[in-house]
């Protein structure tokens, strides 16, 4: 796997991936999610974000035809979550949501959240969450 290929799976050394956290210190990853799939417009939007890197940047994109960016927030505090049990069944159950708050200017749409983390040498890992906003 390269690090400019985007995928929903963790690459471990020696081929093996995961759909999910490695829950692995030598393995730099990042994932999120949003509390809801859609909101209203002007509500806070939940972020719930994993990774094993210090630092990681987010994007805000409204998706379609012309892709417009509407957030860009840099150097953010990276937090380590815990994913027990069935997380498809029964949710990751992660703490400390990032509370994005939808501007005017955002508009009504589908929305991709980019996350990026950096490796060791300096290469991004990147994941992506989505949500809608009615």
């Amino acid at each position: 796997m390269t690090h400019d290929t985007l995928n929903i799976w963790s690459g471990l050394p020696g081929g093996n991936q995961v759909e999910g956290p490695a829950a692995r210190s030598d393995v730099c990853e990042i994932w999120g999610y949003c509390g809801r799939t859609t909101y209203q417009a002007g509500e806070p939007v939940e972020l719930f974000v994993h990774t094993t890197a210090a630092r990681f940047d987010l994007e805000i994109w409204r998706d379609g035809a012309n892709p417009q960016m509407v957030e860009r927030r840099q150097d953010l505090a990276g937090i380590r979550q815990t994913t027990g049990g069935n997380p498809a069944v029964s949710g990751c159950d992660w703490k400390s949501p990032l509370r994005l708050v939808p501007t005017a200017d955002w508009g009504t749409g589908a929305f991709v959240v980019r996350l990026t983390a950096r490796d060791g040498a300096g290469q991004p890992v990147e994941r992506q969450a989505f949500f809608a906003i009615t």
